[in-house]
């Protein structure tokens, strides 16, 4: 493993899958949203949803919910972003086994008597 980035490749097809289904009137609408709710400007939000999208791998939703407009630099690394999550998961995890991980349904059942059961039960 060189250092402590993940696999290039795994970075660029991400980077080229989240251009093609990059829909900018949506991130600008979070943009606003995200400057009226914390009183930031909804331009530079726009800019650094982006930015944190592009180069650390965080989705805009992740951007939304964790409040990241607010955050410092050093609090967003602390995140595991989704896209971050599914990088390592790509990397490390057992290529026949990662559909086990990847389907929480069969995880559940596979996984079963292992779970607390609090999750589940309403």
């Amino acid at each position: 493993m060189a250092g402590d980035k993940l696999g290039l490749k795994s970075r660029v097809a991400y980077l080229r899958w989240r251009l093609s289904a990059l829909d900018l009137p949506s991130t600008w609408k979070r943009a606003r949203e995200v400057g009226v709710q914390h009183g930031k400007w909804a331009p530079g939000i726009f800019a650094d949803m982006i930015w944190w999208a592009a180069f650390r791998d965080t989705g805009f939703q992740d951007y939304v919910d964790w409040d990241f407009a607010i955050l410092s630099g050093a609090e967003r690394s602390t995140y595991m972003t989704n896209a971050l999550s599914n990088h390592i998961a790509e990397r490390f995890n057992e290529p026949s086994k990662r559909e086990l991980f990847q389907d929480k349904i069969v995880f559940n059942r596979l996984f079963d008597g292992y779970l607390h059961r609090a999750w589940f039960e309403v």
